[in-house]
């Protein structure tokens, strides 16, 4: 039997309380603490949760009433909980997804629980018909093996589909960062293929294979092993902007430095998200990012 955490037995014990107080009527607290094995304050804390608990709706009719000012602990309105609930569509789908979401976060623990929960999660699918159902997040795997090569700095060969050119090719990369645009989320490595910084959209990775560890790092183009510090100057689309250059805090002024490895990957970046963010002093990379949006503009006309 597994060992559970505090919160767990804790609602155990609310679970626990309502049958035994519905046959112990007027027990003392401290009885009632003594036959749970824990302090008279825990357990009045938890009979206080528990007369907050009842039926959705949740006004004093469907609330249980507990009382126990007295020192004498009494129930009365716990009936209705006894009754069968038909859960609606709604109810339903929260629950499957809470369930997925749980059993995800095991990851591979306490197997008995997750089996539990699948046996839970398929009645819940049969009760809606099989109009509901909660599928795993496919990605699970594929950014546990990244964060796992960004962790330990081995390089990967990676089978990417490219929609927009509707084919499968096979990547050697060097991970540098699992980030989450637009609601989709990407790799952001180094491709030994196209010699430069790319975006993978994760959930477009099929297969990870280790490469070992990376020896140094790539020095094609414009990497550099040291950081270059770049002013930028963000007038808009503030959060986005922060989660595509990785600006954790940005104040009003909008102005923040900006540690770089890649004039590359900065100039894509500043073109993509102008002309909501501009890059201050360096004249050489204002004047790089003016011929590379020109050469954008031109692919149009």
């Amino acid at each position: 039997m597994p060992e559970f955490s505090a919160p767990l037995k804790e609602v155990a014990r609310m679970l626990d309380l309502v049958p035994y107080l519905s046959t112990h009527s007027f027990i003392s607290l401290k009885q009632l603490a003594e036959e749970f094995h824990v302090s008279e304050k825990e357990i009045a804390k938890e009979l206080t949760t528990l007369s907050m608990c009842g039926l959705p709706g949740y006004t004093p009719y469907e609330l249980i009433e507990v009382f126990f000012e007295s020192g004498f602990v009494t129930i009365n309105n716990h009936d209705p909980l006894d009754m069968p609930r038909a859960l609606s569509f709604t109810e339903i789908a929260t629950l499957l997804l809470g369930l997925e979401l749980l059993r995800n976060s095991l990851e591979g623990e306490l197997p008995g629980i997750s089996d539990e929960i699948s046996a839970l999660t398929s009645h819940l699918s049969q009760l809606s018909g099989g109009s509901v159902t909660a599928e795993p997040d496919s990605t699970i795997d594929t950014v546990r093996e990244l964060n796992r090569a960004i962790e330990n700095r081995t390089a990967v060969s990676i089978s990417y589909h490219s929609t927009s050119k509707d084919q499968v090719s096979i990547r050697e990369v060097e991970p540098v960062e699992i980030s989450d645009n637009d609601g989709q989320r990407y790799l952001n490595a180094y491709c030994r293929l196209a010699q430069g910084f790319r975006s993978f959209r994760v959930d477009r990775i099929a297969i990870i294979e280790s490469l070992g560890s990376i020896t140094q790092v790539s020095n094609i183009g414009s990497q550099t092993s040291e950081p270059i510090f770049v002013d930028m100057q963000v007038t808009g689309n503030r959060r986005a902007i922060c989660e595509e250059l990785g600006v954790k805090e940005l104040n009003e002024s909008g102005k923040v430095t900006l540690p770089i490895f890649s004039s590359d990957w900065l100039i894509r970046n500043v073109v993509a998200a102008s002309p909501a963010v501009e890059v201050l002093v360096d004249e050489g990379l204002r004047s790089e990012i003016r011929l590379t949006a020109a050469r954008v503009l031109a692919l149009y006309s």
